[in-house]
């Protein structure tokens, strides 16, 4: 039994049955009736469409200059309107995907469109103005291929040409003033400008003519094979700009453009980044010497002095220093300094890097300097060493000196104190005050033998009136009539001692040995820094740590006093020697612990007592200061007075330039304000946008010289190669097809946009 076919299931409401076209594929492959026989298909070669005549050529060509025109006027506005819708439809695209997400319906967000002086709007003021005159305006969307690619050509051509000529006038007048003697600081738009301030004006004007006929052939190509997609159209329209402008400049100097092109090459002196394997380019290598060298008040000095410290560093196993401190150059501390207050949040981890490697040089001197710490020597019995110390050297001094004079006291021999006496009386004849007259009145009685009235002739017994006659010259007090009664009194001991060292020259041996041997003994009385130590000190460190880091004038003398007194003894030394290197070791490994480390101080203690501490320690110990000195100086010029400096000036220049664009669209300074936040937001939700920007780049690679000072040695005696000059002006022709983009996305006949499209799943 053969089954019968089941019956067709019936159509569902409102369907309609649509007779298919006949679809021309070209020659068939099988004779014209039995095709149409078979397939039911027309194969046929289609007519080429009628070619175009002069007189439509030349409006085509006429009215694609105008629309260039209306577009160059209004590109500022288009970018406001770029600048608002953009963020606005990204802000809506993840809003819906979170939306989505939860089963909720997706929302509009509000966009604007034919914003009033844009593109458009200027566009329809002319084509109302010429249909008003009577010509006929042409809709671009009855044109055949070649001619939508002559009018783009033409359109976008006009556009650049036209804005070309403008921005060089303008950068004429900015490069006269400046000739011309007149303040000329950074102002908006000399990035656009800068191209035409070159010697070769006219090459870069028919190179961006050139590069906006390459946009229009760009724009033409990506509206035929993206019809709907205007984000593909727009960087068609980028591309056929480079291609453009590269094809141009290469009919006019092909060795210009290779030149270019190879500044885009790697950098074979940049190494690699650590852990990395991208390369730097010769553009943004030049870019960031540029930076850099124009900030650096001597870029050869400094890269010496890098070149220096980073081989005394290595040589010693030390951390090395930052490459900006290293440079002891004003500019590149301030660049540095910048860097290192300035938040990255390219680079959240910069911070952290610059204290790290300054805790890395404090703890290369703490360890350093507590290499000279002596924990075996005793502190305790140096100190005691110095207080027992002048009873020491008066000891000394009566052992050599008590001798001669009792030789001399027997020699029995018979003075003659008359002419002391006489000088005594002579004094007395003047009017003198009553302290003085009665000074020199119990001088002159010390001259009689004792219980007599007559003069002592003994040696022993003067002996005995001169150090009465001392006391004497001791008990005076220090006002003008003491000094003076002291004069007076040290005039007639030298006379006793004149009249008993010519009856006895061994008296004046003694005389001679006993003062020789009390010299030693002046400092425990002058130097209050000895006596300190001596009459009330209970450490050695307390001693060293008051004459070391003290505010008081004159430490440096003090600090070779007491080292005199403590150098007399070699337990004494040593103690004195780890006293002086623990309070060092604490006043660096301490403080840099606690991150308050005083360069200044450090600076200063070295700086003043470099000479005595060489007397305290060694010579291989002096090296050690010296070496821990050379680590912890490139800190000091932390607290220089420099204007910090920074590595994304071009980048805040464009920024400034791009608001500065959207204030003159939209005329109002908060709407600017929005706009302008929403753009940088825009920009950091594009995977990788940041990372392939010029300034993104050139700071990353400054950032990396920093901590790498043979790349830093590098960019400081880099010649900058400045290139060819612009072979055109990448930024208006950025600007011109960004505004195309704006028109594209947002007007009136295309209510949704690309992004909202993918989006719904539409």
């Amino acid at each position: 039994m053969v089954e019968q076919p089941q019956a067709v299931p019936p159509p569902p409401p409102g369907f309609q049955m649509v007779e298919p076209a006949r679809v021309t594929v070209g020659s068939p492959p099988m004779g014209d009736e039995m095709a149409d026989a078979v397939f039911g298909t027309d194969y046929t070669t289609p007519a080429p469409p009628p070619p175009t005549s002069p007189e439509r050529g030349l409006r085509i060509g006429v009215q694609g200059a105008g629309r260039g025109i209306a577009d160059l006027l209004g590109t500022p506005v288009d970018l406001a309107t770029l600048g608002i819708n953009l963020p606005a439809a990204i802000g809506e695209a993840g809003t819906n995907l979170a939306l989505r997400a939860f089963g909720q319906e997706p929302v509009d967000f509000p966009r604007i469109t034919n914003q009033v002086g844009g593109g458009d709007w200027i566009a329809d003021i002319f084509g109302r103005g010429a249909e008003a005159a009577g010509y006929d305006v042409l809709d671009p969307e009855d044109f055949s291929g070649r001619e939508k690619l002559a009018y783009n050509v033409n359109r976008f051509g006009t556009s650049a040409g036209v804005g070309a000529l403008g921005l060089s006038r303008a950068a004429v007048a900015r490069v006269a003033a400046s000739q011309a003697g007149q303040r000329a600081a950074p102002a908006f738009g000399d990035a656009f400008l800068q191209p035409y301030s070159g010697p070769n004006v006219a090459r870069t004007i028919s190179g961006d003519v050139a590069a906006g006929a390459g946009s229009g052939a760009g724009l033409t190509l990506g509206e035929e094979y993206f019809p709907d997609n205007e984000w593909a159209q727009f960087f068609a329209t980028l591309a056929g700009g480079v291609g453009g402008g590269f094809a141009g400049a290469a009919a006019h100097k092909p060795g210009d453009v290779a030149r270019s092109l190879s500044r885009f090459a790697p950098d074979p002196d940049i190494p690699y980044a650590e852990g990395q394997m991208l390369p730097t380019s010769k553009r943004v290598a030049d870019t960031a010497a540029r930076v850099v060298q124009s900030q650096t008040t001597d870029p050869a000095a400094a890269s010496a002095r890098i070149g220096e410290r980073a081989a005394a560093a290595r040589l010693h196993g030390e951390p090395v220093p930052t490459a900006g401190l290293a440079s002891d150059d004003i500019g590149l501390i301030g660049l540095e300094r910048g860097l290192r207050q300035q938040p990255s949040a390219d680079n959240p981890a910069l911070r952290r890097q610059f204290l790290e490697r300054d805790q890395a040089l404090k703890e290369g001197a703490a360890d350093a300097v507590g290499r000279l710490v002596d924990p075996d020597a005793d502190l305790q019995a140096g100190l005691a060493t110095a207080k027992a110390r002048p009873d020491q050297i008066a000891a000394e001094r009566d052992a050599a000196a008590l001798p001669i004079l009792r030789q001399a006291e027997a020699s029995g021999a018979t003075i003659d104190a008359q002419p002391v006496a006489d000088t005594i009386d002579a004094m007395l004849a003047t009017s003198k005050r009553p302290a003085v007259v009665n000074a020199l009145r119990d001088a002159r009685k010390m001259l009689n033998a004792p219980g007599t009235e007559d003069l002592d002739t003994t040696v022993s017994g003067l002996y005995e009136t001169r150090k009465a006659i001392n006391d004497l010259i001791e008990g005076r007090s220090d006002n003008a009539t003491g000094r003076y009664a002291k004069k007076e009194l040290i005039e007639v001991r030298d006379a006793l001692d004149a009249a008993i060292t010519q009856q006895v020259p061994e008296f004046g041996q003694y005389l001679d040995t006993y003062r020789q041997g009390s010299r030693a003994l002046d400092v425990f009385d002058e130097s209050k820094s000895v006596s300190r130590l001596v009459d009330s000190d209970t450490d050695l460190r307390n001693t060293a740590k008051r004459l070391l880091t003290g505010g008081e004038y004159g430490r440096d003398q003090a600090m070779r006093e007491v080292q005199g007194v403590m150098s007399s003894d070699p337990e004494a030394a040593r103690a004195w020697r780890a006293a002086v290197a623990e309070v060092l070791s604490d006043q660096v490994s301490s403080r840099a612990k606690d991150g308050e480390l005083s360069m200044a101080q450090v600076r200063r203690v070295w700086d003043d007592h470099r000479d005595t501490l060489a007397q305290v320690f060694s010579p291989e110990d002096m090296q050690t200061l010296e070496r821990t000195h050379e680590m912890l100086a490139p800190l000091g010029n932390l607290s220089q007075q420099t204007v910090p400096g920074s590595a994304t000036v071009d980048n805040a220049r464009l920024a400034g330039m791009v608001e500065a664009a959207v204030l003159a669209g939209t005329g109002n300074a908060i709407t600017t304000g929005m706009i302008m936040k929403r753009l940088r937001v825009a920009a950091n939700l594009i995977p990788g946008f940041r990372e392939v920007s010029m300034p993104y780049k050139t700071a990353r690679l400054i950032e990396r010289m920093m901590f790498d000072p043979e790349l830093a040695r590098v960019i400081l005696e880099r010649p900058i190669d400045e290139g060819v000059g612009a072979l055109w002006n990448s930024k208006l022709q950025s600007a011109l097809a960004e505004g195309e983009l704006s028109r594209g996305l947002y007007s009136d006949d295309d209510e949704d946009d690309e992004l909202r499209r993918a989006v719904d799943g539409d």
